[in-house]
């Protein structure tokens, strides 16, 4: 069952349910594993609804109604790895030419490679909170 939403297209059968929360059921697309939503079946109405919830908003929600485990599985870097899969899309990130002559600048002076300038940059971002801003 595919419902259109928001611009997008869900499908509560072959999404992740992650736990109930206040107005449905967090479910997560299975395909763009980030993306989330709360979905709501109105029996005596027979309506369905969707209400897109961004990554911050997804987490608070886990943290308050899912498990811990949920929480660490999902939203953290609980294990930190120094390694990347080679067969991963996780490390293929496209810069246009002018930000990758920046960032090749940027780590130069640094004396980093691109890589180890740009896990610099997340892991500040990071350490800074801007996740949930």
């Amino acid at each position: 069952m595919r419902i259109v939403a928001h611009g997008k297209e869900y499908n509560p059968d072959t999404s992740q349910f992650i736990c109930d929360v206040p107005g449905g059921a967090l479910m997560r697309k299975v395909r763009k594993s980030k993306e989330f939503y709360i979905y709501n079946a109105h029996a005596a109405t027979n309506k369905e609804m969707i209400t897109p919830v961004s990554w911050p908003d997804a987490s608070n929600y886990v943290k308050t109604y899912g498990s811990k485990e949920q929480w660490i599985e999902m939203f953290t870097a609980y294990e930190k790895s120094d390694t990347v899969s080679k067969n991963s899309d996780r490390n293929r990130v496209s810069l246009d030419d002018y930000h990758y002559i920046k960032a090749l600048r940027n780590a130069d002076r640094l004396n980093l490679s691109v890589k180890e300038y740009i896990c610099r940059l997340i892991d500040k971002d990071d350490h800074n909170n801007n996740y949930c801003k």
